[in-house]
């Protein structure tokens, strides 16, 4: 099934409940050739693993409370706070309440050859966007 994505100047609902979608899961409202925006609807207790973005990002919290965990610590996300995340930043998210998040991405093309050998903060080497590394805790 083909989902339509928005086109310029479309007005978008961002809360599920106003969009008729489903309870859960990860919606394309924007898909664009330098940017993509997801809406992503995350019960409480869902984890998303540990990933990369090649570009930057930013996630918005638009209801419910998230912990987003970096490799400096966790931040707690709650409705109206986003945070900014420079390309290559190892994350991984945890829905501490039912909560709904609008995900920014500037679309990149992959590090060259060489940065995929650059050595990483694990020792190892950077993981393609999507991959999942070890899970972060701590910072370590």
């Amino acid at each position: 099934m083909s989902v339509e994505h928005a086109r310029s100047g479309d007005l978008l609902a961002v809360r599920p409940d106003e969009a008729g979608q489903g309870p859960t899961g990860a919606v394309a409202l924007v898909s664009d050739p330098l940017m993509e925006v997801m809406r992503w609807v995350l019960p409480s207790g869902r984890e998303v693993p540990e990933h990369i973005a090649y570009g930057p990002v930013t996630i918005q919290c638009v209801s419910g409370e998230v912990e987003l965990v970096l490799l400096g610590g966790p931040r707690r996300l709650v409705a109206g706070a986003v945070v900014y995340l420079a390309g290559g930043e190892r994350h991984a998210l945890r829905a501490r309440q039912d909560s709904v998040l609008l995900v920014t991405m500037a679309l990149v093309a992959g590090p060259d050859a060489a940065a995929d050998a650059a050595p990483q903060p694990s020792g190892g080497p950077r993981p393609p966007h999507g991959e999942r590394g070890r899970p972060v805790v701590d910072g370590k």
